[in-house]
This record gives C-alpha cells, structure tokens and sequence, in this order.
C-alpha cells in the first residue's frame, strides 16, 4: 500500500494505521486530497469490498474510489443518500482481470456555494474531519493481493503491523544506510515536516539539537548574521510582557497565526497541542488567547506562569 497528498495541506502526511482501521488523518487544511492506494493481481473477474465511514458534518467532504484510471461515482452517492453521514457504509466494485491499482481518496472542501453563512461558518474549521476504513477484502486475487513487495518512498519506513509505510515524524529522515528506521537530524540540521528524505543545514546564526524540527535563534540576543558578513538586529521585534505579534491571517487554509520571532518563551501565552500539552515554537495557529489587559478572555492551565488557547 501507498499513501500521501495530492493537493492540499495534509497535516499527517497521508492515511495511517489506528488500532484495526485505516484513519486518513487529522489537522489537515481546509481543502485537502488524501489517497492511499492498493495493487491487485486478479486472476479472472474479482472485486473489491471495503467498509468505512466519515467523521465530519461537512456534507462536501466525502470518500472517492478509483480502480486504475475509473472513477466510481457510486460511492460518493452512496454517502449522498445516507440518513447518518457519520454511520459505517460498505461497498463493493467489481474487480476485471489482470493488475490494477485500487485508490481511495478523502477529498476536504472548504465550502460549497450553495452553502449559507451558518453553514459555511460550521464547515470550514474542520481539522478533525477525516474517514476511517474498518475493513477491505479483494475477492479473486492471487494470495497477498499483490504480485511483489514495494519499497517503500524516501521518508517513510515500513509498519510490520499493517500493509501501510509510515511517514517519518519532523525531525527525522530516512538513512539509507539504516533502512527500516527513521534517523534523527544531527545537530545543527532540521527537518521541518512528515516524510522528509533529508535534513537541511540550519541558517546563519541559528543553531539545533539533534532530532529537531526548527532552528533557534542565537539564545543570548535576537541577532540573525547573515551570510554575506551582516548582522541583523530583531530585538525590536522581540515581544517580552507583551501579547505575540498577530493575528496573521492565512487566507489559503482559513487560520490565523500569532508570531514571535525571537523567543519560544511567551510569559502571557503558550500554544497548545491538540492534546492540550504546551508546545514551544515562534508561532500558534488560530484561537491564542492572552491576557485580559489585551480585551481577550484569559483561561489558566497547570502552569501558574503560562496562559492557555
């Protein structure tokens, strides 16, 4: 099996295995194409069974099926005419004879026009909506349901759990020296998103720990060299007792960003996780709350020094 992005922003880098089902990711943008696909051998007249069901409220975001080239529409009218958009549904297509490739693919709309304000209010902020495959079955291949192995795509490992190759996490990268496993960035490299087949050197006047996502600024003053010898001073961005900088309004993926360029520590605001643990970094996404001087409602985590979002 394959799986990955084929327009849009996916926040996990593809489709990924959860417990006993196939879950083709969250925090992905607003509008977004995540496929996994499949090779068959089928020796005569086959087919393919599978069931899933969506999480999301968004009636424009639904799963599509292609087997090669074909699109079966079927299946997103199958989710059309569902009473419970969210309940499970299961399909089959048949199958011809010979190799193919079976594809799924979560297609994520921001809104339709037919949608009214409410509506599109209520659908856009879905970075939670996503599908779930429970269960595939291809009836008439040859045993393992593909003629060989794959190898898998610089950035991804294999998952001797399931038929899936896992992206590797930010931070890391493949080696191919040490295939199977994801390696660490050596100091002073970074690697900044799912799936990378490499690192990338750190800036001027920046610096890393091994297995890092980012490069820090100089940690004794805000001060960027560049490298044609000159020296950047962006201490007057820097923002001590003060609210981040923001928001910035990102118009592609409907969110908005609070930024501070110089320091990961913010006294009045921390950026949470999805799973409410804090997360250093210069910038939040979207629903940053800070303190009560600055007109927004303020709200207290475990930290009695650190504000929550």
């Amino acid at each position: 099996m394959g799986t990955g992005c084929a327009s849009g922003y996916c926040g996990t880098g593809g489709w990924r295995p959860v417990g006993s089902m196939l879950d083709s990711g969250v925090g992905n943008g607003a509008v977004a194409d995540i496929w996994l696909s499949l090779q068959v051998e089928v020796e005569n007249q086959g087919e393919v069974e599978f069931t899933f069901n969506r999480v999301s409220n968004n009636p424009a975001n639904y799963l599509q099926l292609y087997v090669d080239e074909e699109h079966i529409w079927n299946v997103e009218s199958e989710q059309a005419w569902a009473e419970d958009g969210n309940q499970p549904i299961t399909f089959t297509a048949p199958v011809g004879a010979g190799v193919h490739v079976i594809t799924w693919v979560f297609h994520k709309e921001r809104q339709y026009s037919w949608m009214d304000e409410d509506d599109v209010q209520q659908h856009t902020d879905g970075g939670e909506d996503r599908v779930q495959i429970t269960s595939i079955v291809v009836r008439g291949s040859r045993e393992g349901g593909a003629p060989e192995c794959l190898r898998c795509p610089d950035g991804t490992v294999a998952n001797a759990a399931s038929s899936l190759c896992d992206s590797c996490r930010p931070g890391t990268f493949t080696d191919p020296s040490k295939p199977g496993v994801c390696t660490p960035c050596p100091q002073g490299t970074f690697s900044p998103g799912w799936g990378s087949a490499g690192c990338l050197a750190c800036g001027h006047g920046t610096f890393s720990a091994a297995g890092s996502a980012g490069c820090d600024v100089s940690p004794d003053h805000c001060v960027y060299d560049a490298a044609d010898g000159v020296s950047y001073d962006l201490g007057g961005l820097a923002r001590v007792h003060e609210p981040m900088w923001g928001p910035v309004h990102d118009a592609n993926n409907s969110v908005d960003y609070y930024l501070n360029v110089c320091s990961k520590d913010h006294s009045n605001g921390t950026c949470h996780g999805r799973d409410g643990v804090a997360v250093a970094g210069y910038a939040c996404q979207q629903n940053t709350l800070i303190d009560s001087y600055s007109g927004y409602e303020a709200s207290w985590w475990d930290d009695e020094d650190a504000w929550g979002w």
